[in-house]
This record gives C-alpha cells, sequence and structure tokens, in this order.
C-alpha cells in the first residue's frame, strides 16, 4: 500500500471529491431519516413491511456511512484502473488498509444481493401459508453475502498484484488532472487488465453479478404473478390493493434505481477493463452513480408509500401523526397466501 499525500488536490480532484462527500452526506442524512419514520409509522416491530425496509435502509445507511468514511474513487484507461483514496484511511496502517478495500468492495456489491434477498423474501411471503420466518430472511442474506465476500477478495488478490508488479509503470501513464497540485497523486492501488488475477476477478463479478439479476427479476415476476391471481380470486378491498401497489411499486422502483446506479457502472467498469478504453474520465460515471445510490435510493420509499411520506412530513412540520401504519400492508402478504393455495 502506497502512502497518501498530503499536497493540494486539483481543482478537477476537489470538484470530484466534493461530489462524492456531498453524494455520502446526503444518503447517510436520507436514510437516518428514512430509518426514524419507518419506525414511527409502524406499530407491530414484526410487519413484513417494516422488516424488509429496514434491511435496505439499514444497509443503505451503513453503505454511506462508510463512503463519507473512505471516499476512494477510481480512475480507468489504457486496461489499467487506479484507486484514488482522500478520505480518512491515510491515517490508518497499510494492512488495516488492506481491510478496509475488502470492506468497500464488499459494500458495494452488497447494494445489488440485498435487493435480490429482499424479492425473494417477499416472495416467500407471498406464497407461504404460514406467518413469515424471519429465519429464513436472515439466512438468505448471510448466504448472500457469501458471493460479495468472494469477489470483494478476488479484487483486493487484483490490486494487491497489480500494485507490487506495475505501480510504477502505470504511474507513468497517469494523466496531469488526475495528479496532486505537486504532481503526486493520491493513487494506493492499481489493477491491471493483463494480470491474470484481473482477468478472473472480472469474470467471476460478471458472473455474480448476472445471476444475482437474474433470480431479482425472476422473484418480482413470481411475485406479481402470484399476487394478481389472488385478486383476481378473492374479494380484496381496494384499500388493500392500493396499499399492496404501493409496496410493490417501491420495490420495483428501488430495483430500477440499482440497475441504473450499480448494474450498468459495473458493466461500464468491466468493459473499460476488457477493451482497454483510453479516455480522461473512464470510471467517472461509474462511482459518481454508486455514490449517489444510497441517496436515491432512500428517497423511493418516501416517493411511493403513502404511509411513509405522510410520517415523514408531520415528523418534519412537528404534527400529531394520524397516518395508518404499515401493518395494513404487511397484513395483505401474509393473507395472500392462503387465497392463492386455495385457488
Amino acid at each position: 500500500m502506497v502512502n497518501i499525500s498530503s499536497a493540494p488536490l486539483s481543482p478537477y480532484l476537489e470538484v470530484y471529491r466534493a461530489n462524492h462527500t456531498i453524494a455520502a452526506t446526503t444518503g447517510f442524512v436520507l436514510n437516518l431519516f428514512l430509518f426514524v419514520v419507518i419506525r414511527e409509522c409502524t406499530r407491530n416491530s414484526t410487519q413484513p413491511a417494516k422488516v424488509l425496509l429496514m434491511v435496505s435502509t439499514a444497509h443503505d445507511l451503513w453503505y454511506c456511512a462508510f463512503e463519507l468514511f473512505l471516499r476512494r474513487v477510481i480512475y480507468q484507461t489504457d486496461g489499467i484502473m487506479y484507486v484514488l483514496a482522500f478520505g480518512w484511511d491515510a491515517h490508518f496502517s497499510s494492512y488495516f488498509n488492506y481491510l478496509l478495500g475488502i470492506i468497500h468492495f464488499f459494500n458495494m456489491t452488497q447494494n445489488m444481493m440485498v435487493q435480490t434477498v429482499i424479492h425473494r423474501f417477499r416472495y416467500h411471503i407471498v406464497c407461504s401459508t404460514t406467518p413469515p420466518d424471519y429465519r429464513f430472511l436472515f439466512r438468505n442474506l448471510l448466504m448472500f453475502a457469501l458471493p460479495s465476500l468472494y469477489l470483494s477478495l478476488s479484487l483486493k488478490v487484483a490490486l494487491i498484484s497489480g500494485t507490487e508488479k506495475s505501480y510504477d509503470s502505470a504511474m507513468t501513464q497517469l494523466p496531469e488532472e488526475w495528479r496532486l497540485v505537486d504532481g503526486s497523486s493520491n493513487v494506493v492501488e492499481v489493477a491491471l487488465w493483463d494480470d491474470k488475477w484481473t482477468k478472473i476477478f472480472v469474470l467471476n463479478n460478471c458472473l455474480v453479478a448476472g445471476v444475482a439479476y437474474h433470480m431479482c427479476l425472476h422473484y418480482i415476476r413470481m411475485c406479481y404473478s402470484s399476487i394478481n391471481r389472488t385478486q383476481l380470486s378473492s374479494s380484496v378491498s381496494s384499500k388493500t390493493i392500493d396499499h399492496r401497489g404501493q409496496f410493490n411499486r417501491c420495490l420495483v422502483a428501488q430495483t430500477v434505481c440499482m440497475t441504473i446506479l450499480i448494474i450498468i457502472p459495473s458493466a461500464l467498469w468491466c468493459l473499460n477493463f476488457i477493451t482497454k478504453a483510453h479516455g480522461l474520465y473512464l470510471g467517472l460515471p461509474s462511482m459518481i452513480c454508486l455514490s449517489w445510490f444510497g441517496a436515491i435510493n432512500a428517497s423511493i420509499p418516501l416517493v411511493y408509500v403513502k404511509t411513509v411520506r405522510r410520517c415523514a412530513l408531520d415528523i418534519l412540520f412537528c404534527r400529531r401523526r394520524n397516518a395508518p401504519d404499515l401493518s395494513t400492508m404487511s397484513k395483505v402478504d401474509e393473507t395472500n397466501s392462503k387465497s392463492d393455495r386455495k385457488h
């Protein structure tokens, strides 16, 4: 691990770091606020709707906090990836920074895995004839964390290999815009496409992301199909249908957010490696999207779920809360399955 310079940043890097800081701070504040709102607008602490929203919000809160702490960004060109550090990791030892790097990419990958687990658990609720088994949810969270951990370790091996073998030669190709004002840099690690470990990581990343995204879409389709059958074959009130639709749209919107801000940037990231693309701003779109994911993902429940939105406004304006809680929305999923099985 290379020591981080204390020289002033160039204007370009100042803007880049400022965007990362603003995005992470906004995401942290929004997710913290959403966490409080969800607690306030749910009377029953074990309602499925609350649990699913809490899982997503808690992870995004941790993700934004870690991004704010670490503030690492990347630059890619000619098959080389440079990792630049602008956070507090400058004050820690090299070995501890290795651990921070692993946790950093693990958090990024878990953004996708958590969404997949949420859709899988929602389908489990809809199709089960028994009350929700939250052990199923937490078992899946642990199970889906294993691919994220494997990818994080795979990337770290590629970065260690690239830094040890080719750091000096890679630095000769770093453009002036990505350097500090004194000509030094905050590049702490590099990975090269010519290194076999980088190829292994990119292949693993494509496979794991592809499978997880396919599973996410599969459970969305299956859940919608099951719910639609229930609505057609049983007497469901319009209020219940409206509450259910809000939560469905919220989850689908979060999946679209994941697609735009994680899946597509990840694909571009891998494509830049494979094609050895040359450019001054490659890697910039990927990191900007990833840095804003937590903030945008937190705003979705506030927009799509009326109960959450009303409760948020009541808290902001110190009003007495009259909005219904999430239990109405949650009970729908718990009772759907019995009717679905009968038909």
